[in-house]
């Protein structure tokens, strides 16, 4: 679980929504949301969850 946390944790640190690693993981929304609560990570609010995410350039 621990590497499942960390993939999580960073993809949506880096703009994943949380519906959509909610669908990716087969968990629910709001469950999902209060695990990332328990790790302590920052939500984005509504506003910005909605504002369009701009993709990683290519290295």
């Amino acid at each position: 679980m621990h590497d499942e946390q960390a993939d999580v944790t960073r993809r949506y640190r880096e703009g994943a929504s949380l519906n959509a690693l909610a669908r990716m993981y087969d968990v629910h929304a709001p469950w999902l949301r209060h695990r990332l609560i328990k790790w302590n990570v920052p939500l984005r609010d509504p506003a910005e969850a909605n504002r369009p995410q701009r993709l990683p350039t290519p290295k």
